[in-house]
């Protein structure tokens, strides 16, 4: 009799946990960074919120980035910010909504900002600031918030200058311009 309990454990231990396992698929902190890989093909690495992963920008294995950083150059060729760009085939992309003095302002506007506004989407940013609030849709039609939690020029000593940007993101993976969190 001990072994059918056992068992009846066994079989139902697979279904004991359905609960939605899409928070990591739908909101997040990430880093992106404008440092180049490779040795002959030089790159960088974008993220898709619809994958909820960093992307190469070539050789991807036909996965699409939804964002890549881009480093804005004064002209003596020193990094001195970074702007975030979409990838070629979205006929969206990104929006500013508002920048703030401070993080806490920032969140607030986050979690407040519960119905994307649709538009009018640009395929580059202006260069990127803390504290900024951005509306982003994806190639797939689906909207994304998030806000920039800091930005830093990493001084590459032997590598060119680069710029890692840290953001929370939160994508509305149904199309719907709700937010519902």
């Amino acid at each position: 009799m001990k072994w059918a309990y056992y068992l009846l454990i066994i079989l139902l231990l697979p279904f004991s946990s359905c609960s939605k396992e899409t928070d990591a698929e739908t909101y997040g902190d990430i880093t992106l960074s404008s440092k180049f890989y490779g040795t002959t093909l030089y790159y960088v690495y974008g993220f898709s919120f619809e994958l909820n992963e960093s992307v190469p920008s070539i050789n991807s294995g036909g996965k699409l980035y939804d964002i890549i950083p881009e480093n804005v150059m004064e002209p003596g060729g020193n990094v001195i910010g970074v702007q975030l760009g979409t990838e070629p085939g979205n006929q969206n992309g990104i929006l500013l909504n508002n920048s703030f003095e401070n993080l806490s302002e920032a969140q607030n506007y986050f979690m407040n900002y519960t119905n994307a506004i649709d538009g009018p989407w640009q395929n580059l940013s202006d260069t990127i600031s803390a504290f900024q609030v951005y509306t982003f849709k994806s190639y797939l039609n689906n909207f994304v918030k998030f806000y920039v939690k800091d930005v830093r020029i990493i001084d590459g000593n032997v590598d060119p200058d680069y710029v890692e940007v840290d953001i929370h993101y939160y994508i509305q993976a149904d199309g719907s311009p709700v937010f519902s969190e």
